[in-house]
């Protein structure tokens, strides 16, 4: 036990729930995603649509914030739907579609208990949207969700962001 009457494992028991129960980002999040983003790359794109052709219908995408995948796939006539937690996001990706003449459809959903009233031939979760969920209990009902909405033979791409320098040496003796 420490000072605080509580162990140390307690302490970060509650602060990791507390952060999986963190509220979705709010407008300060929005605008500072909005000007700092980087448009996907025509090869981004393309790795897109080449995971989740055209001939699977409707496609969701998962957490999609301010549209940074969503937007320009809808300019390029694809039949795509945008879920994401936060209000404010979205109506920054609804603000993006319009600016573009694109239309998709955008839902605000906690993604755990994610119920929409469509069902996709694919879905792809971007930017690593998907890490957020460090829970694996979470991660598990997020991923249940969206199987739960794709119809077979359903693909589900999931874009992971992994460092580009380990950051521990194999092998090295871990510090805590």
């Amino acid at each position: 036990m420490d000072f605080h009457g509580s162990s140390c494992s307690e302490r970060l028991q509650k602060a990791f729930v507390m952060a999986v129960d963190a509220p979705p980002p709010g407008p300060l999040h929005a605008l500072f995603a909005d000007a700092t983003v980087v448009p996907p790359e025509g090869s981004e794109l393309a790795w897109y649509r080449q995971q989740v052709p055209a001939d699977s219908g409707l496609v969701l995408d998962v957490a999609c914030g301010i549209g940074r995948v969503l937007v320009p796939l809808a300019a390029q006539g694809r039949k795509v739907h945008g879920v994401d937690a936060s209000s404010a996001l979205l109506e920054r990706c609804v603000a993006r579609l319009a600016a573009c003449g694109a239309q998709a459809p955008t839902f605000r959903q906690p993604l755990p208990q994610l119920n929409l009233p469509f069902r996709y031939g694919g879905a792809y979760v971007a930017d690593g949207a998907l890490q957020a969920f460090t829970d694996p209990a979470t991660m598990h009902a997020v991923l249940e969700r969206i199987r739960a909405h794709l119809v077979a033979p359903g693909t589900l791409v999931i874009d992971c962001r992994v460092p580009p320098q380990p950051q521990q040496r194999l092998a090295a003796p871990l510090v805590e």
